[in-house]
């Protein structure tokens, strides 16, 4: 796994997760990946689930046209001064990636509006933090809020970790991982 990917692990479990859970639920990636797009899009079709990506970065997105079909949509929203303009969360979202396209500035944001989403999983959460930004915060959205923190040293060249949030109102998303692979945030 290469330095930028470290997030897979927590998105591909939350995907199989929440698609088990509530089969018709839709997977919302805000952002483009080059792994989880169409690692995503994959799974979302595998389930017989809707797909959509809200973009921000159209060259992103022109990179990942070719998966455009009845069931995997893609929509374009042009940055304000300030961040992401707001957007309409669709109900029925089951889980939503917040990949790496957006600033992690404007990620809390955008976090905000995904509360009523089954599980949200936000790549970067060291960095979120890094900006000033606080997960314990979260938790006056939130229910359940943790981050899963895990060296990969067996990436070549790097000392890179995962550093993901997992939240929801819905179920605790700790289940979803090995005992003791996940902070919660109390």
């Amino acid at each position: 796994m290469d330095g930028i990917a470290t997030h897979l692990e927590a998105t591909v479990a939350v995907a199989l997760e929440t698609g088990r859970l509530w089969p018709n639920s839709m997977i919302l990636e805000l952002g483009c990946g080059d792994y989880s797009t169409p690692l995503l899009h994959r799974i979302a079709m595998y389930q017989n689930r809707p797909m959509l990506n809200i973009v921000s970065d159209f060259s992103w997105a022109k990179r990942f046209q070719h998966l455009i079909g009845p069931r995997h949509y893609f929509k374009y929203i042009s940055l304000q001064e300030g961040g992401w303009p707001e957007f309409p969360v669709p109900d029925g979202v089951g889980m939503a990636l917040m990949d790496n396209e957006q600033e992690t500035v404007f990620r809390f944001e955008n976090i905000k509006r995904m509360a009523k989403v089954g599980v949200v999983v936000a790549h970067d959460a060291k960095h979120t933090e890094d900006r000033g930004c606080r997960w314990i915060d979260m938790k006056a959205l939130y229910q359940h809020v943790i981050i899963i923190r895990r060296r990969y040293p067996e990436t070549p060249g790097t000392d890179e970790m995962a550093d993901v949030a997992v939240l929801s109102n819905v179920i605790d998303p700790a289940q979803f991982f090995h005992p003791g692979s996940v902070e919660v945030v109390a």
